[in-house]
């Protein structure tokens, strides 16, 4: 996309934030959190395993919302969007301040595979040992969320190295702090009962959902090396939109699938992705990178990470109008 029309597409968009939009999230939230307890106290037999996709559902929005505050574009309020950051962090297992330093630089070296830190995975999975990646790859074909645990650790990896080199932020250890005292209450003070045959595969399959929804985002797309920087305007060409349901775009995963747009318009609220989407589709067609009914996921489940890992096909460069 060229500058020009991106600018004037820019002009032409809407993307005020929506008065109330935090509130009906959090009202969505609590009552996510009642059919909780009122599925486990259900005197229907096994009525109670339907709280499992009802929490990782939770969770999942909660990682959407954070990813909002981490733009600041949860609240305009700063105080109520970072705390909103923090609590979304804990729920998601992820540090919100942290990760916020990590992901704003994902967006600034976007598909450069030596600084981009979401493209760590391309690079660690090669230096492995084999049998490690004899495993890695066993669990991504049988759908066990290896690659996923494998993310959110590299996440935390850098999070700890920010704290080590600048320990005196306490925001920072606060967001670090926070989803293990969370975790470690919650496998503590709630009864095996409930921990283990629900929470636990909740835990499952939010990572599953990890892997399902981020990875097709940057995968098997053109890579770039050294200094190379892309434009605000020409992000579409290192990012992926996943195409699904409206109602599982806007309850579960609050438009985060709508990628290569808010690659663009990072400081577009979540709700006003899939307008931008179809106004993208509109002026630049096929230029704009997206997946159908979760086909990438799908189909490289059956191929080995490392052809995952690899770059994909780059589009030859347009001429300036």
């Amino acid at each position: 996309m060229q500058k020009q029309d991106y600018l004037k597409l820019r002009g032409e968009l809407n993307l005020k934030p929506h008065r109330g939009a935090l509130l009906r999230y959090f009202l969505t939230d609590t009552v996510l959190v009642c059919s909780v307890f009122a599925l486990e106290f259900s005197a229907v037999p096994g009525v109670r395993y339907l709280s499992i996709p009802v929490i990782a559902t939770l969770m999942f929005r909660n990682f959407s919302i954070m990813h909002e505050a981490v733009h600041g574009i949860a609240s305009k309020n700063k105080l109520v969007n970072d705390f909103c950051g923090l609590i979304s962090g804990a729920l998601s297992l992820l540090p919100f301040d942290a990760w916020r330093r990590s992901h704003l630089e994902h967006h600034y070296w976007a598909g450069n595979v030596d600084k981009d830190p979401v493209m760590a995975l391309v690079k660690v999975l090669p230096a492995m040992p084999e049998k490690t990646r004899q495993r890695l790859n066993l669990g991504w074909k049988y759908w066990i969320p290896l690659m996923a645990v494998m993310q959110h650790w590299v996440f935390w990896n850098l999070s700890a190295k920010q704290f080590l080199q600048n320990p005196k932020r306490p925001f920072l250890l606060a967001s670090l702090a926070l989803p293990v005292l969370f975790w470690s209450a919650v496998f503590s003070l709630l009864p095996m009962s409930f921990t283990m045959p629900i929470v636990v595969p909740a835990l499952v399959l939010y990572l599953i959902s990890v892997e399902v929804v981020n990875f097709p985002h940057h995968l098997r797309l053109p890579q770039h090396h050294n200094d190379e920087r892309l434009h605000i305007w020409e992000q579409h060409e290192i990012a992926r939109s996943c195409i699904y349901p409206r109602w599982l775009s806007r309850l579960v995963v609050l438009n985060f699938n709508y990628h290569a747009e808010h690659h663009m318009f990072p400081d577009a609220p979540w709700y006003h992705l899939d307008k931008i989407h179809d106004r993208l589709q509109t002026l630049i067609g096929d230029e704009l990178n997206t997946d159908e009914k979760m086909a990438f996921i799908v189909n490289n489940r059956k191929k080995p990470l490392e052809d995952l890992m690899a770059p994909g096909q780059a589009r030859p460069a347009k001429k300036a109008s």
